[in-house]
């Protein structure tokens, strides 16, 4: 098994040969609140103009925060969308609370950034 600081150095190596996913250029944009465009506002449960990044936020939120499911009743936002947000959104550096909580009128998992 490989030390704390040896498993990290082979995760940056071998990161290098891992495909990229496809989510992840849209997810980050939605993550720095680029302005002029409209996103999905996790607060507020629309659309709208982000003024600053999201901080806490539900996975359903990052899937309408990329666009997936805004516009069209037929793209389907089901467990296979969901688990591929959060293993996107770990790899950005988010962690999921152990507990729902109810934020805005809004019950789920919440993600924040780590401290």
């Amino acid at each position: 098994m490989l030390s704390l600081k040896h498993q990290e150095l082979s995760n940056q190596q071998n990161k290098g040969y891992l495909p990229e996913d496809l989510w992840e250029k849209d997810l980050d944009q939605w993550l720095s609140a680029k302005p002029g465009h409209q996103k999905w506002i996790p607060e507020n449960q629309e659309i709208g103009y982000l003024k600053e990044p999201p901080t806490c936020f539900t996975t359903v939120d990052a899937l309408k925060g990329i666009g997936l499911g805004l516009y069209e009743r037929t793209e389907k936002m089901g467990r296979r969308e969901e688990m591929r947000m959060a293993a996107l959104l770990q790899t950005k550096g988010f962690h999921k609370d152990a507990q729902e909580k109810t934020i805005n009128g809004v019950r789920g998992y919440y993600w924040h950034k780590a401290d």
